[in-house]
């Protein structure tokens, strides 16, 4: 039985299954640039060498360009720590970091076998991030100045950032929820930090000890303490904890978090103060920086449509036929079949189209084709920033040929071939879920008649909620709800769906009513398959676990919408067995899976990959 934390999901690099039960093997690209490309920071991230590995050097680019190939492999890991991977506190971000390592080096090691190149023009999609990286550094950000001015006024309109800042030293223990899929499993690890902290207070055991013995932090070793934080640095309850208490030694409440649960004890904070400008100049000159970039970046394109030949009919997409051009730039066509080639069929099973997706790839293939038309004029275009996200490109593409030419159609090509395969692989089987979901909505009024301060103090009340909410309590009403207790007792059947309140109005001082509102609503069972777009944003999460938000905003109201999974189980097969296609696709998707899988356990094994972090 493999181990199933090594395990790759087939969604993460191959054989994507879109509603309407055709086959992808490109993922999709977007329209809008990656963060790597826009943060200016590529050359600096191309020199920072991350791990060495059977694949050779593996750069902070790579892991970001290879990421940005697929549908992301890891949460949205701000640059700046994959520039300091070395100084992340969260252990999850390390870990995403290191799974992208991983997936490198197993792609290329399944991909040795083919010596073929794959399509040009398959590549060529693939590698306008890295097109565009090169466009900013090389072209956009040489006219970029921040001034020493915009720097102070930037200090001065933000004296939310900058100004009566606290900053505190604690020491924390942090117990983690393990394996939420059990009942009950939050309330022991709530109890075990409980008794602990009982402990403390009646001198049975100091804190340093209680942190080296029992906390799952990182900082247990050092006996809990972490370096001293200016507020803002952690999420809202750490904080709240922190810096409500009084002296140093006196210990917080248990409170939930991420991951679990956290106890903290003071070991000094400092009065307000302000944060001196010079302490954050570099700071601030890099998102001034990242903010003109991004203008300039619109503005050049914009200028270069003007002045080309481009044509843009993704909106007549289904009307055309496979051989007409959907899209041309100059002599560059993507015609229909080349689109599907690259990007996948955008009819669903009711034969409606996905125009929003349409849209963006062809977007996305046009302003990836101006970029490189530009680069090529500037004799830019074999940038090693390109060659490489070709060589990347390549790996990728030609690890998918191995694994499905290595797959015996006798697997999974008839309905009966494909169950008989499932049945063989109950791990796979796992991974099709049946959840049981529940939606938290958070909507709060933003009038464009506010002034600015008014506008961003709402916006950061609607974050504060937010944080809440991704730390597992639904805040206010009058008392926070812990979440992970209340899932525990729906699922005994001692309460149920609904936690008792609606909605919570604040009306501030201006006399204008925030019109904070909060919503709760069970979704039901959802099925959990490859393509379906909760599959996306939920992957592989436990129960308890909070999933979001998606943000809508809109000019008068921001909302952010979470998913909260209740309970899950699998889907037996027999429910999709009407679906031959879907069920053979599955069949050859549990196939790839193992065999990924099983090269990603031999890797592991030789510890052939030296992080640098």
């Amino acid at each position: 039985m493999m181990n199933p934390r090594t395990r790759l999901q087939p969604h993460h690099f191959l054989l994507y299954l879109f509603p309407g039960l055709q086959l992808t093997i490109l993922p999709a690209v977007c329209a809008s640039p990656p963060e790597y490309v826009l943060s200016g920071q590529a050359r600096a991230l191309s020199e920072k060498v991350l791990a060495t590995t059977p694949a050779g050097e593996i750069s902070a680019l790579d892991v970001a360009m290879f990421n940005s190939m697929s549908s992301p492999l890891f949460r949205t890991v701000p640059i700046d720590m994959l520039l300091e991977p070395e100084t992340l506190r969260a252990e999850i971000y390390k870990n995403d970091i290191k799974e992208v390592i991983l997936d490198i080096v197993v792609m290329d090691s399944l991909a040795r076998p083919m010596d073929s190149t794959p399509d040009l023009d398959r590549l060529r999609a693939m590698t306008y991030g890295a097109a565009q990286a090169v466009w900013v550094e090389s072209v956009i950000q040489p006219d970029v100045v921040v001034h020493l001015a915009d720097i102070h006024r930037y200090y001065l309109a933000h004296p939310e950032l900058f100004l009566q800042r606290r900053e505190a030293t604690v020491r924390y223990i942090f117990i983690e929820v393990r394996d939420t899929s059990k009942p009950g499993r939050r309330r022991q690890a709530r109890e075990k930090l409980e008794k602990i902290a009982r402990e403390i207070r009646l001198n049975e055991v100091k804190f340093e000890e209680a942190a080296l013995q029992y906390s799952d932090a990182e900082s247990a070793s050092g006996g809990g303490v972490i370096p001293p934080f200016l507020n803002g640095t952690y999420f809202q309850q750490f904080e709240d904890a922190a810096f409500h208490l009084d002296q140093p030694g006196q210990i917080s409440p248990v409170f939930p978090g991420p991951g679990g649960y956290y106890l903290i004890q003071q070991v000094s904070t400092s009065p307000p103060r302000n944060v001196a400008i010079e302490v954050v100049s570099g700071e601030i000159r890099r998102n001034l920086t990242r903010e003109h970039v991004r203008h300039f970046y619109a503005h050049r394109l914009g200028r270069i449509r003007e002045e080309t030949v481009v044509h843009d009919r993704s909106s007549m997409w289904e009307y055309t036929s496979f051989a007409a051009p959907i899209a041309e730039f100059e002599s560059r066509i993507l015609s229909r079949k080349m689109f599907h080639k690259l990007y996948g069929n955008m009819i669903s099973a009711d034969y409606t189209v996905n125009r929003a997706a349409v849209i963006r790839q062809v977007g996305g293939w046009i302003e990836g084709e101006m970029i490189i038309s530009e680069l090529a004029e500037q004799g830019l275009d074999s940038h090693p920033w390109i060659e490489r996200a070709h060589e990347l490109a390549s790996i990728r593409l030609r690890a998918t040929d191995v694994l499905v030419d290595s797959i015996s159609p006798d697997h999974y090509e008839s309905e009966q071939a494909a169950i008989r395969t499932l049945e063989e692989h109950s791990e796979f089987r796992e991974y099709l879920r049946r959840c049981r979901l529940a939606s938290i909505r958070l909507e709060i009024a933003v009038f464009d008649q506010l002034p600015e301060p008014e506008k961003k103090s709402m916006q950061a009340q609607m974050d504060n909620y937010a944080d809440q909410v991704r730390s597992g309590r639904l805040p206010g009403f009058p008392d926070p709800l812990d979440l992970g207790d209340w899932i525990d007792r729906i699922r005994t059947g001692s309460v149920g769906i609904k936690p008792g309140f609606e909605e919570l109005d604040d009306t501030r001082k201006t006399g204008i009513t925030e019109g904070l509102h909060v919503t709760f609503d069970d979704l039901g069972w959802v099925d959990l398959l490859p393509g379906g777009s909760l599959r996306d944003v939920i992957g592989e999460r436990q129960i308890g676990d909070i999933v979001g938000p998606k943000i809508h905003s809109p000019a008068s109201v921001s909302s952010m919408l979470f998913y909260l999974i209740i309970d899950a189980e699998p889907i037996p097969y027999e429910d999709i067995s009407r679906e031959p296609l879907l069920l053979q696709t599955l069949a050859l998707n549990a196939e790839i899976d193992l065999q990924v899988a099983s090269e990603r356990d031999r890797i592991l094994g030789e510890s052939a990959i030296r992080t640098y972090f």
